[in-house]
């Protein structure tokens, strides 16, 4: 194993796993060569007909796909699934339901038992979103490690172009998601004039999952000096100021956004927590998909946006491309193309057989 793919592992857990795995990844190397490949995102715009046409082409799904199979004969042919709250609450329906090449990160074998037949890479997930960070890598070689970007998709573009794909499609990434009805597990206000220690704010702000007491220039950080806390929001929209005098917030600021270095009176701040609560509200192709009461991520639009950016300069830049097909949604980062215009006479995708 290179010096490389050991500088991305946090621990010598991740080490041992990812020697173990790699030479399974490196049977997918190119696959897939000279074929087209389908991203398939869990947006409501997604049909059972829209799957039905993609039968005979190489697809990649993630995360609760599977809900689509009681309406399709269609069934991916890689599937992956990396986010902690997804693996620790639906591990079960995941293994039970889908028969293809099963990719996990190495960081969910702390979540949930190890499973048979999946295939375990190292994620790395730098922490990156403010202008004077560096951005997400983007991996050319998953056997050595799997850069995070705040969504799965990013995921499995990397695992695409590894398995030699450089003509792929998104459909279904709608993009857009209601949380106006979603509870917080977490949420806290801020405001101007409250009593409240740098000991007890601190606490606030940790117990959220958002934030790690460290550096101002990492997003979601905070630093506590002698005067005034400072924070960069989770979600990359502002930075935010709180200065206290004994114990009370006497000047709260905040910037439109986090290019805006212009810091302007505010009289609150809302800090919500990294999880959310369903209360059933629909973001999905299927109203099963988030039922009330269960926990998840707020999305992060702009990161995920930062990193689809990235995906798409990095495959062009290597001569491939990358389109986006789903009808409607928000998603601009991408050219967009007709998903009905994709379907003449294809060949059939072979399927992949796992190593022994």
């Amino acid at each position: 194993m290179n010096v490389f793919s050991i500088s991305n592992m946090k621990s010598p857990f991740d080490f041992i796993h990812n020697y173990k795995y790699r030479n399974k990844i490196k049977y997918f190397k190119d696959i897939y060569r000279g074929t087209r490949g389908f991203i398939i995102g869990n947006g409501p715009s997604l049909t059972p007909d829209d799957l039905e046409l993609l039968k005979q082409e190489v697809t990649f799904a993630s995360n609760k796909i599977y809900l689509s199979f009681d309406r399709t004969d269609w069934r991916p042919s890689v599937y992956c699934s990396e986010d902690d709250l997804v693996l620790e609450q639906h591990y079960q329906n995941i293994m039970e339901s889908i028969n293809c090449p099963i990719f996990f990160p190495t960081k969910s074998l702390k979540i949930i038992p190890r499973q048979k037949g999946a295939i375990y890479y190292n994620f790395n997930w730098p922490g990156w979103g403010h202008k004077k960070m560096t951005p997400t890598p983007y991996s050319w070689n998953i056997a050595n490690v799997l850069y995070g970007g705040a969504t799965v998709t990013y995921s499995l573009m990397q695992i695409c172009t590894y398995m030699g794909i450089r003509e792929i499609y998104l459909i279904g990434c709608d993009h857009n998601f209601d949380l106006s009805a979603e509870e917080f597990v977490t949420s806290h206000k801020i405001e101007l004039g409250q009593d409240i220690t740098y000991a007890e704010l601190r606490h606030l702000l940790l117990s959220t999952g958002h934030f790690t007491v460290n550096t101002i220039t990492h997003p979601g950080d905070v630093i506590f000096g002698n005067d005034a806390v400072n924070v960069y929001s989770r979600d990359g929209l502002r930075y935010w100021r709180a200065r206290l005098i004994e114990g009370r917030i006497v000047e709260l600021e905040a910037s439109a956004t986090p290019e805006d270095g212009t810091l302007a009176p505010i009289n609150k701040v809302e800090v919500n927590g990294l999880e959310i609560r369903s209360t059933g509200a629909q973001n999905h192709f299927d109203e099963r998909y988030r039922l009330a009461g269960e926990r998840w991520f707020t999305p992060n639009i702009k990161r995920i946006e930062r990193a689809y950016t990235l995906a798409r300069d990095e495959i062009e830049e290597r001569g491939g491309s990358i389109y986006n097909a789903t009808r409607g949604g928000a998603l601009e980062v991408f050219p967009r193309v007709d998903f009905d215009s994709l379907f003449e006479a294809v060949p059939a995708a072979a399927e992949i057989q796992l190593p022994p």
